[in-house]
């Protein structure tokens, strides 16, 4: 090979290597730009999905979520007030009104706090799959707000348990329906009104307080030593017989007096389970 073959191959591939290298800083620059470019673009997706999650129409929609939360609010508020009138009511009948209200106001925040429940959930889902951002304020508070409707549904059930609100307001119109039960006067149109009032409230939880209170009332007519006495050989006959005698003179008001005015009390007391009511009182004497 002749030396001018070589100079030329040298020359050739000195210009090569030279090519190679404007293209390899070519490469890199555009490498540069491109990677510049990228990171822009994904700037740009995010400010454009911010504004599209801006200028998409969710004022009504949150408009619709707010409302039913303000509903639970408000029934809320009501159940407080309730609460707070029992504490200072005197009237039987008021009591028994405002019990009535508080245990369908519980029940009505309950559905309340589930309705607001789902629409909370379904439009959080619905903001994020069209863009607002995990941390955007809107969804913050519609997050804590769930927690809140979740702790106010558990009202109901709170108010059911001892030293519950509602569970609170029924053993007291058990007790009042107890002691109006213990009363002289019990057949008079005032208690027998109340009575009426308490019952309807109470159900059939009042039956066993009657039962219980119309025994004690009556036992308390017949506290006599002989009906405890036990008969021994030493006892008197005379005294024996003035035992029996006062015996048969108290069954004699039992059946002339006190069942005749049990029966009348059961009557105007139950009326459709008078005979069941008497039945069970009687049995107990």
């Amino acid at each position: 090979m002749s030396l001018e073959r070589l100079q030329a191959m040298r020359s050739l591939l000195k210009s090569e290597m030279e090519k190679s290298e404007t293209f390899s800083l070519v490469l890199e620059k555009t490498g540069t730009k491109l990677q510049e470019i990228n990171t822009k673009l994904l700037s740009l997706e995010a400010d454009v999905k911010v504004e599209k999650w801006r200028s998409l129409p969710f004022s009504d929609h949150i408009r619709h979520t707010i409302a039913p939360i303000s509903a639970a609010l408000r029934v809320f508020a009501t159940v407080q007030e309730l609460e707070r009138s029992l504490m200072s009511c005197k009237d039987v009948l008021g009591y028994v009104s405002d019990v009535k209200r508080l245990g369908e106001a519980l029940k009505l925040l309950s559905s309340s706090c589930v309705l607001a429940l789902t629409w909370l959930e379904e439009t959080i889902q619905f903001l994020s799959e069209n863009g607002m951002p995990e941390d955007h304020p809107c969804g913050l508070r519609f997050k804590t707000s769930i927690k809140l409707l979740k702790e106010l549904q558990m009202s109901e059930a709170r108010a059911y348990l001892t030293g519950g609100s509602l569970r609170t307001a029924l053993e007291n119109l058990e007790t009042e329906f107890e002691r109006i039960l213990e009363e002289e006067e019990v057949l008079s149109e005032s208690n027998m009104r109340k009575l009426k009032t308490i019952i309807k409230r109470l159900d059939a939880h009042c039956v066993p307080s009657y039962i219980k209170i119309r025994t004690r009332v009556i036992q308390k007519r017949f506290e006599n030593g002989y009906l405890h006495k036990t008969i021994t050989e030493d006892d008197n006959v005379q005294d024996i017989e003035g035992d029996i005698d006062q015996w048969r003179f108290d069954m004699e008001i039992a059946v002339k007096e006190i069942y005749e005015f049990e029966s009348k009390l059961c009557y105007q007391v139950f009326e459709d389970i008078m005979y069941m009511m008497f039945h069970c009182v009687a049995l107990e004497q």
